[in-house]
């Protein structure tokens, strides 16, 4: 979700990464797997972008959209991206220089 991004987008989003945990951990059974996916339930999101507002990592999206888009939007906000960023980078090794001395922002 870097620019702004739907709310069937998010929660596709969220599934997909809990499903690549759960087959990277092996829970996964590979001969069936349409009915060992992860679906995120309706309640369970809602709870999900809660955390993600009171945290300030989302808010509520601004971009003008067709009259017909009846899709709820959101985006980040300046910490939702910082925090992305520090965990979706790159991590140095111990024997690696750090660049400019930064660390990832703890919420």
């Amino acid at each position: 979700m870097v620019d702004e991004a739907s709310e069937d987008d998010i929660q596709r989003a969220i599934e997909t990464k809990i499903n690549n945990e759960l087959a990277a951990e092996g829970k996964l059974d590979d001969a069936n797997p349409p009915t060992q996916y992860a679906r995120l339930e309706l309640q369970s999101f809602g709870v999900v972008k809660v955390q993600f507002r009171a945290l300030g990592l989302i808010e509520a999206g601004t971009r003008k959209r067709y009259a017909r888009d009846s899709n709820i939007y959101w985006k980040l906000t300046e910490r939702g991206d910082q925090y992305l960023v520090s965990v979706a980078a790159l991590q140095r090794t111990s024997s690696s220089p750090a660049i400019g001395g930064t660390q990832a922002p703890q919420l």
